[in-house]
C-alpha cells in the first residue's frame, strides 16, 4: 500500500511540475517583452532647413521631443551635406536706445523626460555651414541628433522662406493662423483677399521706427544711426543697391530682417516679426532707394 501511495504520489507531482514550467515560461515571456526595445525615446518632428539667402549660412528648425522615462541631453547636431552643423539661441541685450537681439553658440541642450524642446526663429536654432551642394526647395537631407543616451535620426525637408511659418507649425496650429486671417478679411470687408499679401510701405516705416532699426541705420536709412560708429562692418545705407549682402528684392531682404547676417555682419534677427511685417518693412526699405546718396566721379 505504501509503495502504490508513493508510485501515485510521483504520477501526480509530474503535472505539478508541467504547470510550474507553465508559469515560470509565461512569467520569463513577460519579462522578455517588457525589456524588449519600444522604439527611439527621442525623435525629431518637423524638421526643415531654409534655403540661405546669399552666403549666409543655412538655418536648422525642428522640434526634439524626449518621449522616455528619463531625461537626456542633446549634445550634437549634423547634417549630411554639410561640412558644419552648430547650435545656437538669441539672447536680448538692453542698450540705452533698446533690445538688441544677439546670436550665443550653445553647447548642449537639456531634454527632460517627457518633454519638447523646440528649435525656431528667434529661439533656438541650428546653423548649417560648409555645404556639399547646393540645396533646392523641395530636397531632403539626414540629419542626425547625438545625445548623451543615443541619437536620433530624421529627415529633413528643404523649403524657402516664404514656406517656412506654414512648415514649422503643427496641422492644428496652422488651420487656427488660417481661420484668424479669413476672419480678419472679412471683418474689413474682404471676402478673397489675405492680409499677408498685400504688405504696405506705411506699414513698414511703422515698423522700421519701432523696433530700432534707426538705431543703427539712422532715421532715413543712411546707416549713419547713433550705434553706427561702434559697429563693423558698419551698418548699409539703404539708399544704395549695391550695398545688400543678400539681395535686394522684397523676399531677399525679408529673409534678412527674419535671419539676421551671421557671418560677416552685425544685423541681427527680427524673427519675432510676422511675414507680413518683415515684407512691409522690406517694401519700406526699398523706397529709401528713391533718393540715392551722391557720388563723387573720380576722373
Amino acid at each position: 500500500m505504501l509503495q502504490e501511495l508513493r508510485r501515485g504520489s510521483g504520477r501526480r507531482s509530474r503535472p505539478l511540475r508541467c504547470r510550474a514550467g507553465a508559469v515560470a515560461g509565461a512569467l520569463a515571456g513577460a519579462l522578455a517583452g517588457a525589456c524588449a526595445p519600444a522604439g527611439p525615446s527621442v525623435v525629431v518632428d518637423r524638421a526643415v532647413i531654409v534655403l540661405p539667402a546669399g552666403n549666409a549660412p543655412a538655418a536648422l528648425y525642428f522640434t526634439i521631443r524626449n518621449n522616455g522615462v528619463m531625461p537626456d541631453t542633446l549634445l550634437a547636431l549634423s547634417v549630411d551635406v554639410a561640412g558644419r552643423t552648430s547650435m545656437h539661441t538669441e539672447l536680448q541685450h538692453q542698450m540705452a536706445l533698446g533690445a538688441m537681439s544677439i546670436m550665443t553658440p550653445v553647447a548642449f541642450v537639456p531634454i527632460a523626460d517627457g518633454s519638447a524642446v523646440r528649435f525656431a526663429p528667434g529661439e533656438l536654432h541650428g546653423m548649417v555651414e560648409e555645404l556639399r551642394r547646393p540645396l533646392v526647395r523641395g530636397d531632403s537631407v539626414r540629419m542626425s541628433a547625438r545625445l548623451a543616451h543615443g541619437a536620433a535620426v530624421a529627415t529633413v525637408h528643404v523649403v524657402a522662406y516664404a514656406d517656412l511659418d506654414s512648415a514649422l507649425a503643427p496641422p492644428s496650429r496652422l488651420a487656427n493662423i488660417l481661420a484668424a486671417v479669413r476672419r480678419l478679411a472679412v471683418a474689413a470687408g474682404c471676402t478673397s483677399c489675405d492680409r499677408s499679401a498685400i504688405p504696405s510701405i506705411g506699414e513698414g516705416r511703422t515698423l522700421y521706427l519701432a523696433n530700432g532699426c534707426a538705431t543703427c541705420h539712422g532715421p532715413g536709412g543712411q546707416g549713419d544711426g547713433p550705434l553706427s560708429r561702434t559697429l563693423n562692418p558698419p551698418p548699409r545705407d539703404f539708399r544704395d543697391a549695391t550695398a545688400f549682402k543678400n539681395g535686394i528684392d522684397p523676399s531677399s531682404i525679408a529673409q534678412t530682417i527674419a535671419e539676421g547676417i551671421a557671418v560677416g555682419g552685425a544685423m541681427p534677427r527680427f524673427a519675432h516679426l510676422t511675414d507680413y511685417e518683415r515684407r512691409s518693412l522690406a517694401l519700406y526699405v526699398i523706397s529709401l532707394r528713391d533718393n540715392p546718396p551722391a557720388r563723387t566721379l573720380v576722373p
